[in-house]
């Protein structure tokens, strides 16, 4: 018997070539939707002494950038050497001292170059000991520059370290404008939140120098190019308006968008979408505001239209992807998913 005619909607990509969403997005992924600060982050990172800080809410493709960045070094397509280092996997016994930061550091570039094992000579002299580091092994028989991506520095903002490491870091970089060793150092730095509620001195920091880059959502043209690639024809604006062009959160109404069509009217209802894919997402919101009263209060604010009065609870709104700040300063739900969800949570568990 032929197929009879159905009005089902059918998958429009075939489900086993999607990647799914979350985490870094693999430097080889199809999907990946680059955005202009790309290029203009590869174009800087070939400079001297070049130093960017890369700040971006959770979940808007920083790490995903930067390892972008360093794999195009690591394969010689940059005139440089690379190393990536995640501060959130540092472990903690190098967190007890700047010293054992800096031997981390230097373990690392030098696991990642494939250095033989080196003697750290510093013995209470960390920045002595990292540049002896990099004149006898890094640069002894390789002039290559040197780019350290420091991926989520931020978490340094929450330990002792965080004035004396971003301090340390400054001065290493300063000594390169007559150091010929640390002139052919790059950092390539990775951020969530602003410095300025956590560094003391941002002049002693690496934060109020270097090139500032902000990591935007996705615009319109972009979620559009990225819906084509699933072979998706869903307006554009249904989906800005959803889910605010946050990268992750497109990424994964597109994927269950090509997956399950005719899960349509499910995927874009807000007030139940903490039962179906957005679930562990929102969860792991809801768990935080309940253990963050002023936090919950700044989004309840930001909810009930109402501007958020003490701005370090709007930075961390945003840093988290929650709010977004339009040109004239005021704060706004990042999205009506957030909108009509948290809307309706935060309001059954009022006491």
């Amino acid at each position: 018997m032929p197929p009879q005619p159905t009005d089902k909607p059918v998958p429009q990509y075939d489900p086993r070539t999607l990647t799914t969403p979350g985490g870094a997005v693999s430097i080889d992924a199809r999907f990946y939707i680059e955005r202009p600060v790309d290029a203009l982050v590869l174009e800087r990172v070939r400079t001297d002494r070049a130093l960017l800080t890369l700040r971006g809410a959770r979940q808007s493709g920083k790490t995903s950038l930067m390892l972008r960045i360093h794999a195009a070094g690591a394969s010689g397509q940059l005139p440089l050497r690379s190393a990536f280092v995640d501060v959130q996997a540092m472990p903690l016994e190098s967190l007890q001292s700047l010293e054992a930061a800096w031997i981390h550091l230097a373990e690392e570039i030098a696991d990642q170059l494939g250095l033989p094992p080196f003697q750290w000579a510093g013995k209470g002299n960390h920045e002595r000991g990292f540049k002896r580091f990099l004149q006898d092994s890094v640069f002894a028989e390789d002039d290559t520059p040197l780019l350290i991506c420091l991926d989520e520095a931020d978490r340094l903002f929450s330990t002792p370290l965080r004035q004396e490491f971003f301090a340390s870091l400054r001065a290493c970089w300063n000594r390169g404008a007559i150091d010929p060793v640390w002139k052919k150092v790059r950092w390539l730095l990775g951020t969530s939140s602003d410095p300025v509620f956590f560094i003391e001195d941002l002049t002693q920091s690496p934060f109020n120098v270097g090139t500032k880059v902000k990591l935007d959502n996705f615009h319109t043209a972009q979620v559009s190019e990225f819906a084509r690639r699933l072979g998706l024809s869903e307006p554009v604006h249904d989906i800005m308006t959803y889910v605010g062009g946050r990268p992750y959160l497109v990424h994964l109404l597109l994927y269950h968008l090509a997956r399950n069509p005719e899960n349509r009217a499910d995927l874009f209802d807000g007030v139940s979408a903490g039962h179906g894919v957005f679930r562990d997402h929102l969860h792991r919101y809801l768990i935080q505001f309940q253990q963050d009263a002023p936090l919950t209060a700044a989004m309840g604010d930001l909810l009930a239209g109402r501007q958020v009065t003490i701005i370090k609870f709007a930075d961390r709104l945003e840093a988290a992807g929650l709010a977004t700040c339009d040109e004239n300063n005021r704060y706004h739900p990042a999205c009506r998913l957030y909108e009509e969800f948290f809307g309706n949570a935060l309001a059954r568990n009022k006491p």
